[in-house]
């Protein structure tokens, strides 16, 4: 897969996917890889263009943290792993943002050799996104390109999309979004120093930090988890929340990691976290003792849980 930041000629055709493919979840998956079935049978270029940053990021009133389920870096690595020929990441700002949908299109024309378009089913390009299928059919005639468009991609009654999937995961979803995504939805950070209470408990953690501002945070509550430290893998659970139990304060939020068999020294290495499943909302505890019989309770459910699936 090549990687564009700024326009080259591509000699053969290209079919063209544009979009923001934030979570590159099994809707955007399923676009990208009938594009490639067409691009093998008329000999296209498969490309996807995406944007960079997130259009929000530019265009709402207020800047949301903690809103995208891909980093720019985590998109590149997934798309790399499915059928794709080239990404181009387009600089989104807001002169480009104020773009015609037919200044649009002769860039695609002009600088990729664009034969064909895929639209998804509520996709507009140009200004004010003001470029709806109707009027990006009309301009087809016009450039000579084909256009395909895209229903909704529904999986056994449920619509896939990102918004539904950044819902389930702020509300603690995380198997559900699992499912849309068609992998498991993960964070990644840096292991940092923290209080050590967890160890004083008999359950050392993991404080995780350094997480991307814009990556979304599962709500607060107990997960099992599946972590990732220097290649090597380990089981686990999360408490994200406000620690209740010893200290409340709605200004930090604190990802701590309790990996199963593992005591060994990873401050400052970087971690990647798989969510697989919340077992429990987080719980102000009346005394440390009751705190210690449920994280026991917890491990103990997590073990079951990878004897079940494993």
């Amino acid at each position: 897969m090549e990687i564009l930041y700024t326009p080259k000629q591509i000699n053969l055709p290209t079919i063209i996917s544009v979009g923001t493919f934030d979570g590159v979840h099994r809707g955007h998956r399923f676009v990208i890889e009938y594009a490639n079935e067409l691009a093998k049978r008329y000999q296209y270029t498969n490309m996807i263009i995406t944007f960079d940053p997130h259009p929000r990021f530019v265009l709402a009133k207020e800047i949301q943290a903690h809103f995208l389920l891909t980093t720019l870096e985590e998109k590149l690595e997934i798309l790399s792993r499915i059928p794709v020929d080239i990404v181009y990441i387009q600089k989104f700002t807001k002169e480009f943002s104020e773009l015609t949908p037919e200044e649009f299109i002769k860039i695609l024309k002009e600088n990729f050799n664009m034969k064909a378009l895929v639209m998804g089913y509520d996709h507009s390009f140009g200004v004010n996104r003001s470029g709806s299928y109707e009027d990006i059919k009309a301009l087809s005639y016009k450039y000579n390109f084909f256009l395909h468009k895209f229903q909704p991609f529904v999986d056994d009654g449920v619509f896939i999309s990102s918004t539904k999937i950044r819902n389930l995961l702020i509300k603690g979803f995380v198997s559900e979004a699992n499912k849309l995504l068609g992998y498991n939805y993960f964070i990644k950070g840096r292991v940092i120093e923290g209080s050590k209470i967890g160890r004083k408990l008999g359950f050392p953690t993991a404080n995780i930090g350094e997480v991307a501002d814009e990556k979304i945070i599962p709500g607060s509550g107990v997960y099992i988890i599946r972590a990732f430290v220097e290649d090597e893998q380990y089981r686990g659970i999360m408490n994200i929340g406000f620690r209740p139990t010893f200290q409340y304060s709605h200004n930090n939020i604190y990802l701590e990691a309790h990996l199963f068999d593992f005591n060994n020294n990873i401050y400052n290495k970087s971690i990647k976290i798989e969510f697989l499943l919340k077992i429990r909302d987080e719980i102000k505890f009346d005394n440390v003792e009751d705190l210690i019989q449920q994280i026991y309770k917890d491990r103990e459910l997590a073990l079951r849980f990878f004897d079940r699936n494993t």
